[in-house]
C-alpha cells in the first residue's frame, strides 16, 4: 500500500488545479501522510479514524482537516462512506487567504488537528442533517462543473464555498466567546489563547497578556496551557511563527527580511537561527 502521497501524485499541474474532489465508500486505509491539506466529511456509516497516537470514533456528520505530513488512518466499522477535498498549497493563499484571520480558518485548519493529535478530547465539527444536505449539494455541484471549459475556476469557487461554511459552522458549535457556558472550559481557553496566537502572531504577545484574556493568574495558565499543549505559551508562540515562516518562505517573493518581521521575528537573523533549532 503506498504510504506517502505528494502534489504530483494526486494535482496534474493545470491551470488553477487546486481541488480533488471524491467520495470513498466502505472506506478503511492504512496509516499513510501527503504533503497537501485534506477535508474530511463522514456522510454515513460508522468506522474509526486514526492520527498519530490518537484514535477517535467517526460517525456521519464529523468533518475534520488534516494537515499536511501527519500519519493517519481509517478503520470501517459499519459500511463507512467519507468524502474527501484535497486541497493544493497554493489554494489556500491565493483563493482561501482573505480567511486566515478568522476564527474559523483557526479552528479548522489549525486548533482542531493540533488537539486531535495530541488529546483524547474529541472537538470534531459535526454537521446537523440540514447542513450535510447544504455541503452535499455542494459537492454535486463541483462534479458538474467537468463538462466547462474553465471548470478548475468554478470548482475553486465552490470549495471555497463548502470550506467558509465550514469555517462558520465550527465556530458556532466550538462555544469559543462564551467558554463559560461550555463543560470543557480548560480545553476551550487553551483554544481561545491559540486561536488569539494565531491572529496576532505577528506582534508582541507575552504569557500576561494571554493570562488575562483567560482571568487567570500567570501560574495557573501556565499550567493548563502545559497541561493541554505540552508545551509552554512561548514554546507555542515560537513553533506557530516558523511555521507561517516556512509557509511564506515557500510561496511569497518577499524578502528573508520582510518575511521576519512580518511574523514577529526581530529580523532575518533571528528567524534563521529559528529555523535552525527546529
Amino acid at each position: 500500500m503506498k504510504t506517502y502521497w505528494s502534489h504530483a501524485d494526486c494535482f496534474e499541474g493545470g491551470k488553477e488545479e487546486y481541488i480533488k474532489s471524491f467520495v470513498h465508500r466502505n472506506y478503511n486505509i492504512g496509516f499513510h501522510t501527503h504533503s497537501f491539506y485534506e477535508l474530511n466529511i463522514v456522510l454515513s456509516g460508522r468506522g474509526e479514524h486514526l492520527i498519530e497516537e490518537m484514535h477517535f470514533e467517526v460517525k456521519r456528520g464529523c468533518v475534520f482537516v488534516i494537515p499536511p505530513n501527519v500519519k493517519h488512518s481509517y478503520r470501517n466499522i459499519d459500511s463507512l462512506n467519507v468524502y474527501h477535498m484535497l486541497i493544493h498549497r497554493d489554494f489556500l493563499p491565493k483563493c482561501f487567504g482573505e480567511f486566515f484571520k478568522t476564527t474559523g480558518y483557526s479552528l479548522l485548519f489549525e486548533i482542531e488537528p493540533y488537539f486531535r493529535a495530541r488529546y483524547h478530547e474529541n472537538m470534531f465539527l459535526t454537521l446537523s442533517e440540514d447542513d450535510i444536505s447544504s455541503v452535499i449539494s455542494d459537492v454535486d455541484l463541483i462534479k458538474s462543473c467537468d463538462a466547462f471549459p474553465d471548470a478548475q475556476l468554478y470548482v475553486n469557487a465552490i470549495a471555497k464555498k463548502i470550506l467558509a461554511f465550514l469555517c462558520i459552522c465550527i465556530t458556532k458549535q466550538s462555544g469559543i466567546g462564551n467558554i463559560s457556558a461550555k463543560p470543557n472550559k480548560e480545553l476551550l481557553c487553551i483554544a481561545d489563547s491559540l486561536n488569539f496566537i494565531h491572529q496576532n502572531y505577528e506582534e508582541r504577545i507575552t504569557i500576561e497578556m494571554l493570562a488575562q484574556r483567560q482571568n487567570m493568574s500567570r501560574a495557573t495558565y501556565i499550567r493548563w496551557f502545559n497541561k493541554t499543549c505540552g508545551c509552554s505559551p512561548h514554546q507555542y508562540i515560537m513553533q506557530y511563527r516558523i511555521k507561517k515562516a516556512s509557509e511564506a518562505l515557500l510561496v511569497n517573493e518577499s524578502s528573508v527580511a520582510q518575511i521576519a518581521q512580518s511574523c514577529g521575528f526581530f529580523d532575518a537573523s533571528h528567524l534563521r537561527r529559528a529555523l535552525k533549532t527546529e
